[in-house]
């Protein structure tokens, strides 16, 4: 009862991957021992065919070894939804590799996807039966920072 309670409150503060532990004990002493074990950041990556991912550096406020708080994830979800067209989605996930992490260490799995869009500009009317090639194409795509650059 004494640690569920104490799990909750730490989990209502955004410490969603810190535990609570209790090693057997002699209670007629009076005496509870609790051992928190913190949730920390194992690694931050990309789920596998992405495309090209954002810069991390100023989007994601946590690194590797860092306490994980809710807040944190949801605050980097924001950054990287800046950008209009992009679709982003994180998830918490197992360390990817296993034997090497802590306990209570998680993965930050980032899925993160923008399409490039395609602009053609110009006459488009039919010359002599044939249809006319644009004047100018223009490919566009903008970054995670709001930098858009594109290519004609």
């Amino acid at each position: 009862m004494v640690m569920k309670r104490v799990q909750n409150a730490i989990i209502e503060r955004g410490y969603v991957t810190t535990r609570i532990l209790a090693a057997p004990q002699d209670l007629k002493t009076g005496v509870l021992t609790l051992t928190v074990v913190p949730g920390r950041v194992n690694a931050i990556r990309f789920a596998a065919g992405e495309g090209r991912p954002p810069a991390l550096w100023n989007t994601v406020p946590v690194a590797h070894g860092d306490v994980l708080n809710l807040r944190d994830i949801e605050q980097a979800l924001e950054n990287l939804q800046r950008v209009p067209t992009a679709s982003v989605d994180i998830q918490i996930a197992p360390p990817a590799d296993g034997a090497a992490a802590k306990p209570g260490e998680s993965d930050l799995l980032i899925s993160w996807k923008q399409p490039v869009h395609r602009q053609d500009a110009g006459r488009r009317h039919r010359i002599g039966g044939q249809p006319c090639r644009p004047e100018r194409s223009v490919l566009r795509q903008r970054g995670p920072v709001g930098i858009q650059w594109q290519r004609a």
